[in-house]
C-alpha cells in the first residue's frame, strides 16, 4: 500500500477557501422569473431558468459536501497521525 502524505496546513487552508466559496453562492438569490403567456420559446427560457434555480441549489449542497469530506479526512488523518506518534513513543 502506497503512503499518503496530507498537508493539514493546505487542508485547512483549502477549507477555508471553500467555506468562503459556500457562504459567497448562498448568499446570492437565484429565482426563475414569472412568466405569463408567451409561445414556445418562452416556454424554453422559462425551463432553463428552473433548472439553473436547481443547479444552484445543488452546487451548495456539493460545496457542503465537500466541505464535510475535507474536514473528515483532516480529522481522521490527525487521529491516525497522533496514534502513530503515541505508539513510536512506546516503543
Amino acid at each position: 500500500m502506497g503512503k499518503i502524505d496530507i498537508d493539514v496546513n493546505e487542508l485547512d487552508s483549502s477549507i477555508t477557501e471553500m467555506e468562503a466559496l459556500k457562504e459567497s453562492w448562498l448568499e446570492k438569490e437565484v429565482n426563475a422569473p414569472e412568466v405569463v403567456g408567451g409561445g414556445a420559446t418562452v416556454s424554453q427560457l422559462e425551463e432553463i431558468a428552473k433548472l439553473y434555480v436547481g443547479l444552484h441549489i445543488r452546487m451548495g449542497g456539493l460545496l457542503s459536501s465537500t466541505i464535510t469530506f475535507l474536514k473528515n479526512t483532516r480529522e481522521n488523518y490527525v487521529e491516525s497521525d497522533e496514534a502513530v506518534a503515541t505508539k513510536i513513543k512506546r516503543e
